[in-house]
């Protein structure tokens, strides 16, 4: 999965960050840390953050310093919080990121309210069971003994009922996926055109090309999609790479 460019990633997370606070369900960097990893792993958007399973868990310390510069930059500020760790909030400074990125944000608006419904209403034990879940159907927990030592680790866990909810909620992102990506009747609607159009000029001249190739049916791969919205400094391969696909496909 490629990887977005910094300032695309920021605006994704901090407007993850403000709906959260919105709906109630984001109360320290935890939860952001947990948010990120479900919209990266479950939901695909490429912010390409490595996570390692820290004290029984997915954690980045790469997010961790990530959220240390957005503070720097006057972006989130920790609030004190009697019942938790500080809390994170956002700043008004996130309006103008997120008025400079409104199409990368509408863009992946579908998946950031996803994650949101699935955090909401749900408590603290509920997410880290989703989360070590997911880190298991990611294919990164290889056998029991690698189970067994979580459930030590968090002797609250239900694994049984984490993978089953997991395998829920998969489903539903799979489905979503299915139906953000799916042909349009109206080629002009469909997804891959809209990012083509609104890319980067050396892409958007290929937009009649890949109009064309769409109606004859053409399947783009999905990671045209990650790339063209997060390579700017790659335009002129990947517009090549559309052309190729668009008059051969």
């Amino acid at each position: 999965m490629a990887r977005m460019n910094r300032s695309k990633r920021i605006a994704i997370i901090t407007k993850l960050i403000k709906e959260m606070i919105e709906a109630g369900c984001l109360h320290s960097e935890w939860y952001v840390q947990k948010a990120c990893y479900f919209l990266q792993e479950a939901m695909r958007v490429p912010l390409g953050y490595e996570f390692f399973c820290h004290h029984g868990s997915p954690y980045s310390f790469e997010l961790r310093d990530e959220i240390t510069g957005m503070r720097a930059d006057g972006l989130i500020r920790l609030k004190p919080n009697r019942a938790y760790t500080p809390s994170v909030c956002v700043t008004s400074n996130v309006e103008r990121l997120h008025d400079d990125f409104t199409h990368t944000l509408k863009r992946y608006g579908e998946y950031i309210g996803f994650t949101v419904d699935v955090f909401a209403g749900r408590t603290f034990n509920e997410i880290e069971d989703i989360s070590i879940a997911l880190w298991a159907a990611g294919g990164e927990i290889k056998n029991n003994k690698s189970l067994r030592y979580l459930i030590k680790k968090l002797p609250y866990m239900d694994i049984g009922t984490a993978v089953n909810e997991i395998d829920r909620i998969l489903s539903q992102c799979n489905e979503r996926e299915r139906q953000m990506f799916d042909v349009h009747e109206n080629v002009d609607e469909h997804p891959f055109l809209r990012d083509v159009r609104s890319a980067h000029p050396e892409i958007a001249l290929r937009s009649g090309a890949v109009r064309d190739a769409l109606k004859r049916g053409v399947n783009f791969p999905d990671r045209l999609h990650d790339l063209i919205m997060a390579h700017d400094e790659m335009a002129k391969q990947i517009s090549f790479l559309i052309k190729e696909i668009a008059e051969n496909g």
